[in-house]
């Protein structure tokens, strides 16, 4: 074996097994009997989604009341690894609505930061309000993550428009797979 390329540091027989323990400088890698260098990555490679999780402390006021994790793919097979932020209340649990704020926007589902003056809906991004177009009125940041404002109408234009942001097969739609195969075969 070229051992000597890998500026080995020392070699461990365990007892357990045929496997040998190596230490090399900023990894773990592991000769088997064959003499396969295994560098202690099967679980990564063999699973599917896996995600590197944060957590920051969820204030209200002073008082520590809760975490926000944000789960961040380091591999995803199934959907675009786009980093998520949800929120766990210590006593309420999680709000299924927190985080879908960045996504409820006028042209999307009707909603958006402001107020309504004298019937007429004025957006404002700095405004502690939301109006909702299908309640037709503005509802406060306490109402805000409720089911009263993420109706299953205003979920399901939210959906329609993520789609694309976190599906692969988003943009494969109008590919016929039939026809690709036959050409790639010619």
């Amino acid at each position: 074996m070229q051992l000597n390329k890998l500026k080995i540091k020392s070699v461990t027989a365990l007892k357990s097994t045929k496997v040998h323990d190596l230490t090399v400088k900023d990894a773990q890698h592991y000769i088997s009997e064959n003499g396969v260098i295994n560098h202690n990555t099967g679980p990564e490679y063999a699973a599917s989604i896996v995600l590197m999780l944060n957590k920051a402390q969820l204030k209200d006021g002073a008082e520590k009341v809760g975490i926000i994790v944000t789960a961040k793919p380091s591999k995803n097979r199934f959907a675009k690894p786009t980093p998520i932020k949800f929120h766990l209340d210590f006593s309420k649990g999680m709000n299924p609505y927190v985080g879908l704020e960045q996504y409820a926007t006028w042209d999307i589902c009707g909603i958006t930061r402001g107020s309504i003056e004298k019937g007429v809906k004025v957006p404002k991004s700095t405004a502690r309000g939301w109006i909702c177009n299908h309640l037709d009125e503005v509802v406060s940041n306490a109402e805000f993550f409720t089911d009263k404002v993420f109706t299953r109408e205003v979920l399901e234009k939210i959906d329609a428009h993520i789609q694309p942001i976190f599906n692969y097969n988003a943009d494969a739609g109008g590919l016929d797979i039939e026809e690709m195969l036959e050409n790639s075969i010619d």
